[in-house]
């Protein structure tokens, strides 16, 4: 087998650092978050829209005990209605928290009132179903549906400033009104690996102090290394309203330029919903999963074998 060296350097980008919340909730961040958390958000540049059934809590259904809360919870998926009983250990709530109802219409959360009759806390389900054990993956997992990124301030900033999301909102809006739009938020580690292919026949034009110089030379901006991400989730999850970099890679994409000019062999992409309570993901093109490997392999565009296919 003739490959163009017997050792292939790849880039990965690892995310370090995601979040989770509701479109709907993007406005009154300032006012809800605190600033050490919006910090962090302020560090992610990848954000991936995706939706799931909107889930409701069924008035009249909400029993508390001294070991459990306990209620029925609701959502419409394709035109079906279906039921699922939540039972939360009463330990998951603070002293002060001892009479539960349902919010007003449309009834998405769980106030929390002390003795007294005040209220102490509201709980969003939405921001819990991936965690309840009972509930069908239709309602729990997370579809694709738009990668986009954001880099003259942050992932947040683009979103508040997108034509192309208040577009994608009122379409689901219209055609899937029982559905929710979620925004995940990723911050990336840049990462350079080497890996030797054995029983392989190499080139002997190729000087392997020469393709170590030019590797270790490439140093990509912040936007360089997230139009990279941008660009391998969309041909990896090939979500419905997206239309650039579906069929990436290709020669003609300009922002591989500097990767080609380095000589990498492959871009490797890691998302890792495990720290967001192993929250799946999926789109039509992928299987719903916590974690998700994307892998671009660039030697093909020569026709060559690489790291991807030893």
């Amino acid at each position: 087998m003739m490959t163009k060296s017997s050792i292939e350097y790849f880039l990965e980008f690892r995310s370090c650092d995601r979040f989770i919340y509701r479109i709907s909730d993007l406005y009154s961040q300032k006012q809800d978050v605190s600033p050490d958390l919006l910090s962090r958000l302020d560090h992610c540049h990848l954000y991936i829209l995706c939706t799931r059934p909107r889930v409701s809590i069924v008035p009249g259904t909400i029993h508390s005990s001294a070991e459990a809360v306990r209620m029925d919870l609701e959502y419409m998926y394709r035109g079906n209605r279906y039921k699922v009983l939540l039972d939360v250990p009463r330990g998951m709530f603070s002293e002060d928290e001892q009479v539960f109802e349902v919010a007003p219409y449309p009834h998405r959360e769980l106030i929390s009132r002390n003795e007294k009759g005040e209220v102490v806390a509201t709980t969003l389900i939405a921001n819990y179903v991936h965690l309840i054990p009972d509930i069908e993956g239709a309602a729990a997992d997370l579809e694709v549906r738009y990668i986009g990124k954001g880099l003259s301030h942050s992932a947040q900033d683009r979103l508040r400033h997108h034509p192309t999301l208040q577009k994608i909102l009122a379409e689901i809006n219209s055609k899937e009104p029982e559905m929710e739009v979620f925004a995940l938020i990723y911050s990336f580690e840049k990462h350079v690996h080497g890996a030797v292919i054995v029983n392989s026949e190499t080139r002997r034009d190729i000087n392997e102090k020469d393709r170590v110089k030019k590797m270790m030379a490439y140093r990509p901006s912040i936007g360089e290394q997230v139009a990279l991400i941008e660009a391998s989730c969309i041909s990896y999850f090939r979500p419905q309203f997206n239309t650039q970099y579906v069929k990436f890679p290709n020669r003609k994409h300009e922002i591989l330029t500097p990767v080609f000019n380095a000589d990498f062999a492959a871009i490797s992409v890691q998302l890792d919903n495990t720290n967001l309570g192993g929250q799946r993901i999926f789109s039509q093109a992928v299987k719903t999963a916590v974690k998700h490997d994307v892998l671009i392999d660039l030697r093909k565009l020569d026709g060559l074998p690489s790291l991807l296919h030893t």
